[in-house]
C-alpha cells in the first residue's frame, strides 16, 4: 500500500469493463483487434485477451495509437476519454515506445492527496508517476514489470501473476483531527498508523501494535522511549527501527509519525 506524503499519482488496476471499452472504441486504428478480444470473452478471460493483443502492437502501431491520443488529450468532451488520452502521451513522452503507454489505457489513474492510502492487493497492476509516498509492502521476491521501465520484463510470469477480476481501487484518508489513525489491509502481514502526538492530553502518547516495527517522522520532531531504551528524537525524513524485544513506545513531540508494524488482526 502507498500512503501520500506529497501529492500522488499513480496508475493503480484495471479499469471498469465499460470504460476499456470505451477507450478501446475512441482511439480504435490499431486497437481493434484489442477491443474485438474484449467482445469476445467476458470476465477476466475477455481482459487478459485484450492486453495480450496490446502487447503484440508494433512500433509504427503503437505510433498511430499515439496521434489518436495527442487529438483528444486536452480536447475530448468527455472526461474519462480526455484524461486518459492525456496520461497515454505523458508516458509516451517519458517512455518512447514503450507500450505501457498504451496499456495505461486500461488502467486506472489515481490521485493522492497528503494523507490519503491506496491499498494494491496481489495481483493489481500499478505504477507510480509522481510524488513522494510511503509505500509498504509484505516479503516478496516476486515483483514482475510489464512496461514503463528500463529494467528486466517477463510478460509471460506477468500475466500469469496479474488478477484480471480486479477493477478499481479504494482510496482511505487519515483524519487530521485523530492521535493516531490505523490502516489496516485486508492482510495480517503488517499494518500502518499515522500519529500526531501533540494533539493527545499532555502531548504524549503510546503506540499502537506489536512485534518489531518502524518508525518514519513524516513531519516535525517526534521523540520515541521504550522501558527498555533511551529517547530517540526523530526529524523529517528519519525513521527507526524497533525490535520484537522492545515494549510499548511512548511518543511525543510536534508532527506526524508513520509506524508501520504487524497487524493487530
Amino acid at each position: 500500500m502507498v500512503y501520500a506524503i506529497t501529492h500522488f499519482e499513480g496508475l493503480v488496476g484495471f479499469r471498469p469493463r465499460e470504460e476499456v471499452v470505451l477507450l478501446l472504441q475512441t482511439v480504435a486504428g490499431p486497437l481493434r483487434p484489442a477491443l474485438d478480444a474484449l467482445h469476445q470473452s467476458a470476465g477476466e478471460q475477455g481482459m487478459q485477451s485484450t492486453l495480450e493483443q496490446l502487447l503484440e502492437l508494433n512500433v509504427t502501431q503503437v505510433e498511430e495509437v499515439l496521434a489518436t491520443t495527442a487529438k483528444h488529450a486536452g480536447k475530448h468532451p468527455d472526461p474519462t476519454i480526455r484524461a486518459a488520452c492525456t496520461t497515454v502521451n505523458e508516458l509516451s513522452r517519458l517512455y518512447p515506445e514503450d507500450i505501457g503507454a498504451v496499456i495505461s489505457l486500461m488502467l486506472n489513474r489515481v490521485q493522492l492527496q497528503p494523507g490519503q492510502l491506496v491499498f494494491l492487493a496481489d495481483g493489481v497492476p500499478h505504477a507510480y508517476l509522481g510524488g513522494f509516498g510511503l509505500e509498504v509492502m509484505g516479503n516478496s521476491d516476486n515483483v514482475l514489470r510489464l512496461g514503463l521501465t528500463t529494467k528486466h520484463i517477463n510478460v509471460p510470469s506477468m500475466l500469469k501473476a496479474l488478477d484480471f477480476n480486479s477493477s478499481g481501487f479504494a482510496v482511505e484518508t487519515a483524519p487530521s483531527d485523530q492521535v493516531t489513525h490505523i490502516f489496516e489491509p485486508p492482510t495480517p502481514e503488517y499494518a500502518l498508523s499515522i500519529t500526531r502526538p501533540h494533539l493527545a492530553v499532555g502531548g504524549t502518547t503510546i503506540l499502537p501494535g506489536h512485534g518489531p516495527r518502524v518508525l518514519v517522522c513524516l513531519s516535525g520532531r517526534i521523540t520515541a522511549s521504550t522501558a527498555q531504551s533511551n529517547a530517540e528524537t526523530l526529524t523529517k525524513g528519519q525513521s527507526l527501527f524497533a525490535s520484537a524485544a522492545e515494549s510499548a513506545i511512548q511518543v511525543s513531540g510536534c508532527g506526524s509519525l508513520a509506524q508501520i508494524f504487524v497487524s493487530t488482526k
